[in-house]
């Protein structure tokens, strides 16, 4: 049946009628629910209870997917699938019609997930949602959503193993007249593995902006842009003098659902940018950029951004001014230098007038929302004087020639009011077929941001709802003060705050110890569904606490790892349309399954650079509410200094696999070290075209985080190509200090007789994205240099024939990279390449081997990649075709200088080789050597994998580069209880200490245990054997 949620029924009123429950939500906006306190008396005089098998619960594999089926919903709706090891509902994002719902088969373990298949919730019944909101006397019914636009529409907020999170922003509603509802709502779905949960949030519009000069203004009356009309200043000579500066105030809209992350002009003059003498500010998601056109060659034309940090502050008013004195062009955003560059040119003398809030020739988006005190004066201002005209914008600086103040009897106002509703109440339904379950209960205004907010919970194939919550109780270990512990009905959490928590040790090595403990007060089992959280208040975006590379073990009393998985969920993009989601946040989530009557103390570990004294792994879901597309966006990091690997499956921006790829451990693009470092991505694999030469997306993209760190790192993607081939990419990182590199396992299997004009099986970079421009391409195998060239960017079509490569290990070098135009000189490039280490294909009916050319592409400035391609005779895949290859995508300092990593034996080479040899060095001294004598060698790439024969695992290695992930498989025994040993002795414990083991649990109960050497030309004997009661 469908159970009430408890934790809602007492402190509030709730209605049942058939078999669903809604309550009203009231309390803090981060819980979207009730906020309900946990007891946390008597903190430290706690015994230690062990963690054992008898306190937790029965090991059962749980896990939540979300996928789009059919891709990237398009005009006419697309269905998502929220599918989790007990219940799935496939819901259309534009109707809101839910076409299946229901306790689905079960599809196994959480890898099998990934699987492509969905006909398990294809044959479900489908269900009802009803939406209805009451506003004084008239009552509104949800009628739809908007298209998915990157703005409005579907949202992906958090997911992986544990918990989904979605919304819809824009839903609409509209009365028995048509009559559509102003104002802003969003419908959110959650889920854990048991449970399902609908919020709705609404709140009354702000007021409408008024056109023209009846709107408020920053000095008296302002304008009001609708994005139909402007403001034509006229001409003046003052606008083809040589030096010059254009000021105004500008008050951007929160949310634009026409322009949406468009470019529009907030004042031009002349045509275009294609215009000698144009000059102009424009305007793209609160950003903006100065635009001067010198003179008539594309190399005059020049467009200076404001950096990230100095986006426009959406419902406020801005100041904004581009000034050029015939040497420098320098914009300033609210009183400070934003960006300047040295043009040392004169500005061409243009022509027409000066235009507000649109292009000159009127062309293109138009922008909307409020402007004044629009100045132009005939000298460039300097930076103190356009500070001063910042402050005191009433007083300005100097007598500009050309100006409009609009009404200045009229009305100035900081804020756009919110109109308020005289009075809310809300019906909320979920009706699966042939049940006469709904429910209904009245909103509540619960915050002073005006939202009203509901939500409804679901149970699915719960028989009993549960009586009763664990009690949990957090502690900070090293500062020893209790943590705010909250349960959020909504969520279906208990919410533990970390933003107090600071840790110990040093810039890279900071470690955070958060006690839990956690008590089932019943006579069933419960599970404790917990969500460690913190905001910016406990986070930065540099290190020491960096979340670019957080990551989180769940631990025993004793330290040691308890292979419960914690889910990494995060976000740091905050532009203003993403809303109350948006900002710098992380979420930590798990369900702890607790026996009936069972008391359990555990431990929270967090990291963000190190993990001990090596850079940890990690990879995990980042959200882009507060950025912009806003579907699945995968983040796979080195330490906590930028980002290293990103991965966007459903390819809704860069329309690739691999987007954003940066080195390790060479000169920041700020020039220091410990940051981010450039961008030279992407890269792509089984990027098919059809015979007409259209594109063949990837469709049906799921995501398993099998592993997301700190040690080894393992995520799954997989979907399809068409009608008949089905795909998979197994993704892993392992934690080492010299190089950046992923490995993917690829693997096709075609089922049905496809055509095709093109077949990319992997790229380095991207067709579509491709952030560096290389000079040399080579191939070769482990023998050597087959191939080299010089790159021959542009065209879009291949570069002379493929090679096939019929030596061991082949390889390519994209090297000699220099930056694309544009990007800032400051700090290291980085060349890259990848190494093919194991290879199966059958196609067009026979075996063969990879084969590569090189590929022009045109991006901005012209571009290449190297694409491993079918035989050039296969134009068609049979039946029974497939691939099957491991690749290792590799990013290259460029030379010693650049890199200040500890790896000296990186160094050395990178001292005596350089281009393509360090990619063939790669190739040649990443080959590992293992001899194992007891247990059984299943894998040597990207891991060296040993299934443990009676809970003993013996090993002889040698070889590689950096350092090597081991995984020992297949283990009965605690990780307590058992010993490593390298040549006889204990592993370094500031690496390899028990409590820095990763430790995953595998489907059937049993663990994986994973721990990180480095690489050694030396054979070396490694250990692993139960010792039962060891110490650390």
């Amino acid at each position: 049946m469908i159970g009430p949620d408890v934790a809602a029924l007492g402190a509030m009123q709730s209605q049942r009628i058939g078999s669903l429950w809604l309550a009203p939500s009231v309390g803090a906006v981060a819980g979207y629910g009730v906020p309900r306190a946990t007891p946390t008396a008597l903190l430290f005089s706690f015994v230690s209870v062990a963690l054992g098998a008898a306190n937790l619960g029965p090991v059962k594999e749980e896990w939540t997917s979300q996928y789009w089926p059919s891709g990237l919903p398009g005009p006419a709706g697309g269905v998502s699938v929220l599918q989790t090891s007990r219940f799935a509902l496939a819901m259309d994002t534009r109707t809101l019609a839910v076409p299946h719902f229901g306790v689905s088969p079960s599809i196994g373990t959480y890898e099998d997930s990934a699987k492509p298949d969905d006909s398990r919730w294809r044959s479900l019944p489908s269900a009802e949602l009803s939406l209805g909101l009451r506003v004084g006397e008239r009552v509104y019914r949800a009628v739809g959503a908007p298209q998915w636009d990157g703005v409005m529409g579907p949202r992906l907020v958090e997911s992986g193993r544990w918990f989904q999170r979605a919304d819809i922003l824009g839903v609409r509603f509209a009365d028995d007249t048509g009559a559509i509802l102003g104002g802003e709502f969003r419908l959110e779905t959650t889920a854990w593995p048991d449970r399902l949960g609908f919020a709705l949030h609404a709140r009354p519009p702000l007021e409408d902006f008024a056109e023209g000069e009846r709107a408020f203004g920053r000095i008296g009356g302002g304008f009001g842009l609708t994005g139909t009309n402007h403001v034509d200043l006229g001409t003046s000579p003052a606008l083809d003098s040589p030096a010059f500066t254009l000021e105004l105030w500008v008050y951007p809209p929160a949310q634009d659902e026409v322009l949406g992350r468009a470019m529009a002009w907030l004042a031009c003059r002349g045509a275009n940018e294609t215009t000698p003498g144009n000059i102009g500010l424009t305007y793209h998601g609160n950003m903006v950029d100065a635009r001067l056109t010198l003179g008539p060659s594309a190399g005059d034309r020049h467009t200076l951004p404001a950096p990230s940090s100095m986006r426009l502050e959406a419902e406020a008013w801005n100041h904004v001014a581009l000034a050029y004195d015939g040497l420098d062009l320098r914009l300033h955003v609210n009183g400070k230098l934003a960006a300047s560059r040295r043009l040392d040119k004169p500005c061409a003398k243009g022509q027409g007038g000066l235009m507000v809030g649109r292009r000159g020739d009127g062309h293109g988006p138009r922008f909307r929302g409020l402007v004044d005190e629009v100045r132009f004066h005939s000298r460039a201002l300097s930076t103190d004087e356009i500070a001063a005209s910042h402050r005191d914008p009433a007083k300005g600086v100097g007598q500009a020639e050309l100006s409009r103040g609009f009404a200045q009897d009229g009305l100035a106002q900081s804020k756009r009011r919110r109109l308020e509703w005289p009075s809310v109440s809300i019906d909320f339904g979920f009706k699966p077929k042939d049940s006469t379950g709904w429910s209904s209960s009245t909103m509540a205004k619960v915050d002073g941001a005006g939202w009203h907010r509901a939500h409804l919970v679901v149970e699915p194939g719960r028989e009993v709802a549960a009586s009763s919550l664990p009690e949990v109780v957090a502690w900070d270990k090293d500062a020893k003060r209790d943590l705010p512990v909250t349960h959020d009905s909504a969520n279906g959490w208990h919410r533990i705050d970390l933003d107090s928590v600071r840790g110990q040790g040093g810039r890279n090595d900071v470690l955070e110890r958060t006690r839990l403990r956690l008590r089932n007060p019943t006579g069933a089992p419960v599970t404790a569904r917990l969500l460690f959280a913190k905001t910016a208040a406990g986070l930065r975006h540099a290190a020491p606490q960096a979340i670019t590379g957080v990551t989180a073990v769940l631990r025993g009393p004793d330290g040691t790892p308890t292979g419960i998985p914690v889910q990494l969920s995060k976000n740091w993009h905050n532009r203003p349309a993403g809303g109350e989601l948006a900002g710098l946040w992380f979420h930590g989530l798990v369900a702890v399954p607790l026996a009936a009557g069972a008391e359990v103390e555990l431990e929270l570990a967090m990291a963000y650079a190190h993990w001990g004294t090596l850079p940890a792994v990690s990879h995990s879901q980042l959200s882009l509410v507060g950025w912009g597309s806003n579907q699945r966006w995968d983040q796979a990091a080195f330490g906590a200094w930028g980002e290293s690997f990103c991965f966007e499956p459903d390819q809704a921006q860069g329309r690739c696999m691999v987007l954003d790829v940066r080195p390790l451990m060479v000169t920041s693009k700020d020039g220091t070290r410990w940051s981010w470092t450039h961008n030279v991505g992407g890269a792509d694999w089984l990027r098919m075209f059809d015979p007409a030469g259209g594109r063949v997306a990837p469709t049906g993209m799921r995501a398993a985080y099998l592993s997301q760190g700190p040690s080894f790192t393992h995520v799954v993607y997989s979907g399809r190509l068409g009608e008949g081939i089905t795909h998979r990419a197994d993704v892993h990182l392992a934690r080492s200090s010299d190089i950046s590199k992923a490995s993917y396992r690829v693997r096709m299997q075609v089922d049905r007789r496809t055509e095709f004009s093109r077949l990319a099986l992997f790229q380095v970079g991207a067709d579509s994205y491709n952030h560096s421009r290389d000079r040399k391409l080579a191939v070769g195998d482990a023998s050597g240099l087959v191939r080299e060239s010089v790159a021959t960017p542009g065209g879009d079509f291949d570069r002379g024939a493929p090679l096939e490569m019929v030596g061991a290990t082949p390889w390519a070098a994209l090297h000699g990279a220099v930056r694309p135009k544009g990007t800032p000189e400051k700090g290291a490039w980085a060349d890259r390449g990848f190494v093919i280490r194991e290879w199966k294909a059958r196609l067009g009916g026979q075996e063969c081997r990879p084969w590569l050319v090189e590929r022009g592409s045109r991006l901005g400035d012209a571009a290449s990649s190297i694409d491993v391609v079918p035989p050039p005779s296969v134009r068609v895949l049979e039946p029974g075709d497939f691939v099957d290859f491991l690749v290792e995508h590799v990013v290259l300092p460029q030379s010693a200088a650049d890199y200040y990593g500890p790896d000296e034996a990186l160094r050395a080479a990178l001292e005596s080789q350089a281009g393509w040899r360090l990619v063939h060095r790669e190739a040649v001294r990443g080959v590992r050597q293992v001899e194992v004598f007891r247990g059984r060698l299943t894998a040597t790439f990207p891991a060296i994998v040993v299934e443990a024969e009676r809970e003993v695992a013996e090993l002889v290695l040698s070889g590689g580069t950096g350092h090597l992930a081991v995984r020992f498989m297949g283990l009965k025994t605690q990780p307590s209880d058992l010993l490593l040993t390298l040549d006889g002795q204990p592993l370094d414990p500031a690496v390899n200490s028990r409590d820095l083991w990763q430790v995953d649990r595998m489907s059937d109960g049993r663990h994986m245990l994973t721990v990180n050497l480095p690489a050694s030309d030396q054979p070396r004997r490694l250990l692993l054997m139960p010792v039962k009661g060891s110490g650390r």
